[in-house]
């Protein structure tokens, strides 16, 4: 088993990071997953939850790839957005391949404790490979490389939406005279 941590902060409140979240994934540099929006709904606590379904197009290592060849892969993600909290929890799971893995992520946008105008986001990753010995080793610390450079990308997504939202739109709270 594998675990990765990972905490990034936001040069951006938690309103506009969180609405910048949800394009990420249709944005040219992570087209490496495509999110389809499966069920959104407000739930009893005044929270909006939304369950969507990631379709991967990414390569899976090579001793993988020789015995099921090229595959498309699918991970369920749960996100709830907590308006009250300020709190966007995400939890994804792989839905393809659990035979040879299951990785579990938790990642979390909150407002930073030290400065209101930032947000902090945290990443919890958890593989547990289901092979044996090295191949189990490999593939697990392929699943956690992979998933470090794909962190750099989203973060680099996120950061120019981020700057497209406040060029592009009025800001939230405009001061009055």
């Amino acid at each position: 088993m594998k675990d990765s941590e990972f905490v990034h902060e936001y040069d951006g409140d938690w309103r506009h990071v969180t609405t910048s979240f949800w394009k990420k994934y249709w944005h040219p540099m992570c087209s490496q997953s495509r999110a389809l929006v499966l069920s959104r709904s407000i739930d009893s606590e005044g929270r909006l939850v939304t369950k969507r379904l990631h379709v991967i197009y990414q390569d899976i290592p090579a001793f993988v790839k020789a015995i099921i060849g090229d595959v498309v892969t699918y991970a369920g993600e749960e996100s709830i957005v907590d308006p009250k909290t300020q709190t966007l929890t995400l939890r994804t799971k792989n839905l393809s391949l659990n035979c040879f893995a299951t990785v579990d992520e938790l990642c979390v946008y909150k407002p930073s404790a030290t400065d209101p105008s930032k947000t902090e986001y945290s990443k919890k990753l958890n593989v547990q490979g289901g092979l044996s010995g090295l191949l189990n080793l490999k593939l697990e610390n392929w699943f956690i490389s992979t998933d470090n450079q794909n962190r750099s990308k989203g973060i680099n997504v996120m950061n120019e939406i981020l700057g497209d939202f406040s060029r592009a739109f009025i800001p939230l709270n405009p001061s009055t005279n």
